[in-house]
């Protein structure tokens, strides 16, 4: 009885945050958000590899042209 009473308020409050179509919006903007930015440092991430890698083979080109 007493376990109930005190987890009362948390059930209502989650039973009225998962209903509540606002708080339910602006939690997946939050996400949104957070997987957006996490999307572009990797992109960035992604990008920078790419560049190195492409750097490494133009460099191993002039090595070979100068081993010719």
């Amino acid at each position: 009885m007493i376990i109930t009473e005190a987890l009362q308020g948390s059930i209502v409050t989650a039973v009225f945050c998962f209903f509540n179509q606002e708080i339910r919006e602006s939690i997946k903007r939050k996400f949104d958000k957070m997987r957006l930015r996490n999307h572009s440092i990797t992109q960035r991430r992604n990008t920078t590899v790419d560049n190195d890698v492409m750097e490494m083979e133009k460099l191993n080109q002039v090595v070979k042209l100068n081993d010719s």
